[in-house]
């Protein structure tokens, strides 16, 4: 049921909230996060403003804990 309200009402769930939790071992979080997908597009040869549902799924496919919306406000991050 979850799934169909999102659907519906779209995701709740707060992309910051999401980065922080996954990088928290980190002293910053969310510039912590950035580093990674940086250096992972770069390593994986995926320019995030050229490609960025290709950047949104490796970002996606190398940490599993990155929902959609989590991940391409991360690349959105990585473009501006």
């Amino acid at each position: 049921m979850g799934n169909l309200l999102n659907l519906l009402f779209g995701d709740p769930t707060n992309p910051v909230s999401e980065i922080k939790t996954i990088f928290s071992q980190h002293d910053n979080p969310l510039a912590a996060a950035q580093d990674w997908a940086k250096k992972l597009l770069q390593d994986k040869d995926i320019d995030p403003m050229k490609s960025p549902l290709a950047a949104i799924k490796e970002v996606r496919t190398e940490e599993k804990a990155f929902n959609l919306k989590s991940a391409t406000y991360l690349v959105e991050k990585l473009t501006k």
